[in-house]
């Protein structure tokens, strides 16, 4: 559940300092970079199943039109619990110089202006400001792409204030996204999902994830010095198990669990 009350978490996002990151629950973040508010698939819509009920374990913060403003909006890839298009759509009309960067193929679906949006292809640098922004292909079971070079599954590495972060979106570990995140010398951080896979969640036709120890050898492979878990906590029956996690991970990699609303301080090594 949030640490605080939706009041609360505005004053927190529109305070935040740089340096630190608001979890905003499953894979959601919001960066403090160099004055700029830098958010990685925030949501603040319910998600509802087929009988009307709500999915979320941890409910929609606030309202859409009540995130405050953001800079950029990076978005992984089109599922639900990743894309909310409602805050997209919020952000453009109460905050028109915010951009989005995302996949081709959901930049071409978003009826927005087109200098809203920044089109990436894959591994290509984009600064802004003090931070450069690379997309970088992530297989979720495997790699799609709507084009050449345009994948369809984004994990992003965020570089600024001497640190180098790696958000892997949804994926699994693949030794070729291995040896392309080793062409950096390290990870300060690396935000990766831990809820796993299994026969009886593919039957209900959700993509798997890391499994918590997938997720410590993958940062472990990568150089990563500290790993922060995602896609444990917000939608019923594709939670992830702290405790494996936690088990893990302990003496072989540091690590901070995020709670939602709850800032968390980054510093580089």
């Amino acid at each position: 559940m949030w640490d605080c009350s939706s009041e609360e978490l505005i004053r927190r996002i529109e305070g935040l300092q740089d340096n630190q990151v608001i979890p905003m629950s499953q894979c959601g973040f919001i960066f403090s970079v160099s004055g700029m508010k830098i958010a990685i698939d925030v949501m603040a819509s319910d998600l509802l199943g087929s009988d009307g009920k709500s999915r979320r374990i941890v409910p929609p913060p606030f309202g859409c039109d009540e995130l405050p403003s953001l800079d950029i909006l990076l978005v992984t890839h089109d599922h639900a619990d990743h894309l909310d298009r409602a805050v997209v759509e919020s952000q453009m009309r109460r905050n028109p110089e915010c951009r989005i960067i995302a996949p081709a193929s959901i930049l071409d679906s978003l009826d927005i202006p087109h200098e809203s949006k920044i089109y990436l292809s894959d591994m290509e640098r984009y600064s802004t400001g003090d931070c450069v922004i690379t997309p970088v292909p992530v297989p979720h079971m495997e790699y799609h792409e709507s084009s050449p070079h345009h994948s369809d599954f984004y994990g992003y590495i965020l570089e600024y204030g001497g640190m180098r972060i790696f958000h892997g979106g949804d994926m699994v570990s693949e030794s070729g996204l291995i040896e392309r995140l080793r062409e950096y010398s390290s990870f300060d951080y690396a935000f990766l999902p831990i809820n796993g896979r299994d026969s009886e969640r593919e039957s209900r036709g959700i993509i798997g994830n890391m499994h918590p120890d997938e997720a410590v050898e993958f940062a472990l492979e990568i150089h990563a010095r500290t790993l922060v878990p995602t896609h444990f906590d917000m939608i019923a029956g594709n939670t992830g198990d702290l405790q494996a996690f936690r088990n893990a991970a302990e003496g072989r990699i540091g690590y901070i669990v995020p709670v939602p609303g709850k800032a968390i301080e980054l510093n580089p090594f």
